[in-house]
């Protein structure tokens, strides 16, 4: 079937955790023509399935973007962001990690006049992504097994200095430490790209992989469609309604290609504006992460990861769907409070037992027993920004981070090092005679901590809130995820959060995208348009 000889209700674009569930949704009902197209493959590497082989597909362009940022820091360090490439996107290729979010979040949305996004109402999407609804499949969200012993003290360790324990970080309202809820189903990775397989059968249902979307087509404010590219060349698709999940640097990237940005900015360079939408871009906000690595006596799995270890993982892997290459990639989370008086948890770790090689640009585990614990601030202030380097489909992105140039954000940076610190000197850890060897006790001070933060530290891949939503005209979006300025345009993906949420993105994204998808199918009646209002 050729895309371009149909006129399309809707066209997603992007399909990663975001566009596979909106693509699902909306072509459940079978009146809905639905076109998803993604510039990726069909991701069909057997370490996309293998939780644990996310290493193995890092900075493989068939299976990521690669964007460098620009200088930031003290150092000046410039650092490579990926963001996954193919069906299931970024949720194909990361840590497998499950957590919501704190509820309170979503209630500060919906307070600072996101209606609809509290979360009474986000609850519903969670549970409808996790356990399925009706006739669709459940995505599969598990339980670690537990027992490994150094987890173990370290939960321990974590409850003598005041962090409640619990089964389930999902069900936290505040500080908390244990086994991370993790989207694995019996042994193989859980994403987007799971929930749309059975949805491929769909006659309504078309699906374009190895396909760009150049810009979008307009007469005058209203989309009209999208102008795709493959290796053919380019083609027009005509739409009803574009839904952009491309994520938080693509969408903005697509939006401004279009003429929907920074009118001055986009003028000179030479695009034609469309609509004037300052927010475009702006209110980046991403989680600094610096991980602390020990040397320790035993209770390692290192061994797992290297030579005749790795043999017998990789077999006990295929044979059972079980042990370290079943697992997400930190074993243990937590939410704390860096200062006694902070009224909310504000920071976020995570622990697994092993320890990287440092001396190798490889991602290999050290020869010696080790383990890391990192933590970044949850809800930073600090924002960065993105704009267009040049005009033209193939334009780089210019991505200032902005990281930790808040002075809220730097103190809890701090705290979290101290935090970690003090876990590691416990009673419960002896045992282990956990040694500090990176960044290493020398980062002492508060001033080192931060600096070490800028120069060792590294993205969380957890960027969002480049197209904020919000009830105000200088936000991208409305709460109905309609873009401002234009008519039958929404985004779904987590570029219109108005703030980042209290961990990882990849489950508060697909939450998102159901309930964006509601919303969507409810105004736009099929065959009958609905304008946005503004």
């Amino acid at each position: 079937m050729s895309a371009a000889g149909v006129h399309w209700d809707h066209v997603v674009i992007g399909a990663g955790s975001s566009g596979c569930i909106v693509a699902e949704r909306l072509s459940s009902d079978p009146a809905r023509r639905v076109l998803l197209v993604e510039a990726g493959g069909r991701n069909a590497s057997p370490f996309v399935t293998m939780p644990r082989g996310f290493g193995r597909l890092n900075g493989n362009l068939r299976y990521n973007w690669i964007y460098r940022a620009e200088p930031t820091g003290p150092a000046n360090r410039r650092e490579f962001w990926l963001r996954g490439r193919g069906l299931g996107g970024s949720g194909a290729v990361n840590g497998s990690v499950w957590v919501r979010g704190l509820p309170q979040d979503f209630d500060d949305w919906a307070e600072a006049g996101c209606t609809g996004w509290g979360w009474e109402d986000m609850r519903p999407s969670f549970e409808a992504v996790e356990q399925g609804e009706g006739s669709r499949p459940a995505l599969g969200i598990t339980p670690h097994p537990g027992g490994d012993p150094l987890c173990d003290a370290a939960i321990s360790a974590a409850r003598a200095m005041g962090v409640p324990g619990t089964g389930d970080l999902n069900h936290a309202t505040g500080p908390a430490i244990g086994y991370q809820p993790r989207s694995i189903l019996r042994g193989r990775r859980r994403n987007g790209a799971s929930l749309i397989d059975r949805a491929k059968s769909r006659r309504n249902l078309h699906i374009l992989t190895g396909t760009e979307a150049m810009r979008l087509t307009f007469e005058g404010r209203k989309v009209t469609g999208v102008v795709l590219r493959t290796g053919a060349g380019e083609q027009v698709v005509a739409a009803l309604n574009v839904v952009l999940c491309a994520g938080a640097l693509n969408t903005p990237r697509l939006l401004m290609l279009s003429g929907i940005g920074p009118a001055n900015a986009l003028s000179d360079l030479g695009i034609a504006v469309v609509a004037d939408a300052p927010g475009v871009g702006m209110n980046l906000r991403e989680h600094r992460l610096l991980s602390l690595q020990f040397r320790l006596k035993h209770g390692s799995a290192n061994t797992a990861f290297r030579g005749a270890g790795l043999v017998r993982s990789v077999v006990r892997y295929y044979a059972t769907r079980s042990g370290p290459l079943a697992q997400s990639a930190f074993e243990v989370g937590g939410f704390i409070r860096t200062a006694a008086g902070a009224g909310r948890a504000d920071a976020q770790i995570g622990l697994a037992p092993l320890s990287m090689d440092r001396t190798t640009q490889r991602l290999a585990v050290e020869d010696h027993p080790g383990a890391l614990c990192g933590g970044y601030p949850m809800r930073p202030e600090s924002n960065g920004r993105l704009s267009l380097a040049a005009a033209g489909p193939d334009a780089p992105l210019s991505i200032d981070p902005g990281y930790l140039s808040d002075d809220a954000d730097r103190a809890v940076s701090v705290g979290i090092t101290r935090f970690i610190r003090a876990l590691f000197a416990r009673p419960e850890m002896a045992a282990f005679g956990p040694e500090e060897t990176f960044p290493g006790p020398d980062v002492a001070t508060d001033d080192q901590i931060v600096a070490a933060y800028h120069t060792k530290g590294q993205a969380g891949f957890h960027a969002a809130c480049t197209c904020r939503m919000g009830p105000d005209d200088r936000s991208v979006v409305d709460p109905q995820t309609r873009v401002r300025g234009v008519e039958g345009l929404n985004i779904a993906d987590i570029s219109i959060m108005p703030t980042l949420v209290s961990g990882n993105t990849n489950a508060p994204a697909m939450a998102m995208a159901h309930r964006a998808a509601g919303l969507i199918a409810a105004m736009h009646k099929v065959g009958v348009p609905t304008p946005a209002k503004h």
